[in-house]
């Protein structure tokens, strides 16, 4: 599916993860790619409450995984809001090239 988005000329992909921002291991290994690409992804998560954190690792799909590949992680934003801001900082060229800074900034 990842790879099937990416085909479509996408510019950045905003992922609502499990939990801390855990993902299976096989799409956190395509998540991996995108980033690699050089394409901003930003990791959210479905659950009502809680911040996503890259904790766990080694798997693939942890989102220790997920950052060591290049993901920004959203700090407490949900979907909708994380991808608002992704949205303001890929249309300003002050910021398009600090998209992990602003979500530090914003969304510690």
């Amino acid at each position: 599916m990842v790879d099937a988005v990416r085909q479509m000329g996408i510019d950045s992909l905003v992922v609502e993860a499990f939990g801390r921002g855990n993902v299976s291991a096989q799409f956190g290994q395509a998540l991996g790619r995108v980033c690699r690409d050089g394409l901003p992804v930003v990791i959210t998560s479905r659950c009502p409450i809680g911040r996503v954190s890259p904790v766990y690792g080694g798997a693939g799909g942890g989102g220790r995984d997920l950052e060591d590949a290049g993901a920004i992680f959203a700090g407490g934003l949900k979907g909708p809001k994380a991808r608002l801001l992704l949205i303001a900082a890929l249309g300003d060229t002050a910021t398009r090239d600090r998209i992990r800074e602003v979500f530090n900034t914003v969304a510690p």
